[in-house]
């Protein structure tokens, strides 16, 4: 029965990671944090996890890649303003290519844009096995690194999500009350003016 339990956590790990490499947000981190516990301390299951994810980003990530590549920045704003995506992601992706070339493939997969740069990677004609060696390169540590903390909350996942929860909502509520100030703050200086 174990093992029936523990294929519950590949299939999540290919689906979470397939859709950030296509750069649908998700909170990928803490599906993968969740997969890693339910996979448990089995330093075999993390290898075999983490290549699945690797995989699975990669895959993805060709789509937007191809996207980029054949339509061009015309079909990738399409997309962005089909899903409501903001420009600046694109934008700063865009910046950062043209700066630092395909080392941002692989650097920038952490932040915030670097779903994304799979599109600009497209636009520049990279080619696609270079661009794929730099997916894998730049998702393959945090992709284990998530799967692991999962694996060490362990038992304490319930009481971890509690404590997160709490501070959640603290941490809500002061960013609503800056943004509120700020708001504030910028409606009052132009009213002065």
């Amino acid at each position: 029965m174990e093992w029936l339990f523990k294929l519950q956590g590949y299939p999540l790990i290919l689906l979470t990671t397939l859709m950030e490499g296509i750069a649908i947000p998700l909170p990928g981190g803490l599906l993968l944090a969740w997969s890693g516990f339910i996979l448990g301390r089995d330093m075999q299951d993390l290898a075999a996890a983490t290549g699945l994810g690797v995989a699975g980003y990669m895959a993805g990530a060709i789509i937007p890649y191809l996207l980029g590549r054949y339509g061009g920045r015309p079909a990738v704003e399409k997309v962005f303003r089909r899903f409501r995506l903001p420009a600046v992601y694109l934008d700063t992706a865009q910046e950062w290519f043209d700066r630092y070339g395909l080392i941002i493939v692989a650097v920038s997969r952490p932040f915030l844009f670097g779903n994304y740069v799979s599109f600009i990677a497209g636009m520049a004609k990279t080619r696609l096995i270079p661009f794929l060696i730099c997916t894998g390169l730049g998702i393959a540590p945090w992709i284990f690194a998530y799967l692991y903390l999962g694996m060490i909350l362990g038992k304490h996942w319930l009481q971890a999500v509690e404590i997160v929860s709490q501070y959640a909502l603290v941490g809500f509520s002061l960013i609503l009350s800056l943004v509120l100030v700020f708001c504030l703050t910028r409606r009052l200086a132009r009213t002065s003016r």
